[in-house]
């Protein structure tokens, strides 16, 4: 099974990421960014898409989904090549359809790392772990509740001016045997 292995490996990338920021010979807290110092707060909204095929033929194939995040000057750090970002996140997706639902709301704390920081347009990587609030509603009216462990893995592209689209994938525990994961595009703006 895959989901095992995920957990861990998403625990060990978030703790080099982690080291990768404290450690990353002439990165410089102090180092002026736009982003940092300008722009700390992300809001984007877009769509979910459950992985699980089951989950789509209940509650459908999109959901709403929405983000909000905050980048803390205090664990940022930039090189000529790359800049770092992490701060605390919170993610929320929805649907419900003829009496099913499911909700995922994840709260955690994610990393990026930007790979052309003085380009106009810059792509980044990142990750989060967190925990994550599953509500899944059956037809019948049951509801399996669920707060677990999760992560994330994040794909994005930034403009200078904070107008980014980000796409991630989302893992967490089953709930009823299904996966209420899956991948979430989104439009964010930063201020």
């Amino acid at each position: 099974m895959s989901r095992p292995c995920f957990l861990p490996a998403t625990g060990l990338a978030a703790v080099a990421a982690w080291g990768t920021l404290v450690a990353v010979p002439g990165a410089r807290a102090d180092a002026p960014t736009e982003s940092q110092g300008e722009k700390p707060i992300r809001i984007q909204l877009g769509v979910f898409l459950p992985a699980d095929r089951s989950i789509r033929d209940r509650t459908g194939e999109s959901h709403f989904s929405a983000g909000l995040g905050y980048d803390l000057k205090a664990l940022g750090r930039r090189t000529d090549r790359v800049e770092f970002q992490s701060g605390p996140y919170l993610d929320f997706a929805s649907r419900e359809r003829d009496g099913f639902q499911l909700t995922n709301v994840g709260v955690g704390l994610q990393s990026r790392v930007y790979l052309a920081p003085e380009s106009r347009l810059r792509p980044y990587i990142g990750a989060g772990l967190g925990g994550y609030y599953i509500k899944y509603r059956q037809e019948d009216g049951s509801d399996d509740r669920k707060f677990t462990l999760g992560g994330k893995a994040i794909l994005g592209l930034q403009d200078r001016d904070g107008l980014y689209f980000e796409t991630s994938y989302i893992l967490t525990e089953k709930v009823r045997g299904d996966q209420p994961g899956g991948f979430n595009l989104q439009l964010g703006y930063r201020f």
